[in-house]
C-alpha cells in the first residue's frame, strides 16, 4: 500500500469517528440518559464528546491534506504514533469497561484498525 492511500485511510478513519461521535446524542439517548448525571458530569460528557469530534476532524484533515509531511517528518511520525497509541489504549479500555457483544465487537475491530493504520503509517 502506498503512503498516499495509507494516510487517506487514516484520514477517513478519523473523519468517520468524528461523524460517529456527532450521533452520540441520538445513539446513546443522551437527552434522557445524561439527566441521570449531575450537572457537572453531564457537561463533562458532552464537552469531551465535542472535543473528540474536533480532534478527529483535525487528525483526519492532517492526514488527508498534509499526509506526506506527516510521513516525512519526525513530528509527523510522532503524531501518527501517538494516534496509534490512542487507538490501542481505546481498544484495551473497550475490554475493561464493556462486555463484547454485538456492535461493541464491531467498534473493537474499528479501534484495532485505527491502531494498525496509524502504527503502520508511523513506523513503516
Amino acid at each position: 500500500m502506498t503512503d498516499h492511500f495509507l494516510l487517506l485511510f487514516c484520514g477517513l478513519h478519523s473523519i468517520a469517528f468524528a461523524v460517529f461521535h456527532l450521533f452520540f446524542w441520538k445513539i446513546l439517548r443522551w437527552n434522557t440518559e445524561l439527566n441521570q448525571l449531575g450537572r457537572i458530569n453531564r457537561g463533562v460528557m458532552q464537552i469531551l464528546n465535542v472535543q473528540l469530534i474536533v480532534v478527529f476532524l483535525g487528525i483526519g484533515g492532517l492526514c488527508l491534506y498534509f499526509g506526506e509531511s506527516l510521513k516525512d517528518s519526525p513530528p509527523g511520525r510522532f503524531l501518527l504514533g501517538t494516534m496509534a497509541v490512542f487507538w490501542l489504549v481505546r481498544l484495551v479500555q473497550q475490554f475493561i469497561f464493556f462486555k463484547q457483544r454485538g456492535w461493541l465487537l464491531l467498534l473493537s475491530a474499528m479501534f484495532l484498525t485505527g491502531m494498525l493504520l496509524f502504527a503502520y503509517a508511523a513506523f513503516f
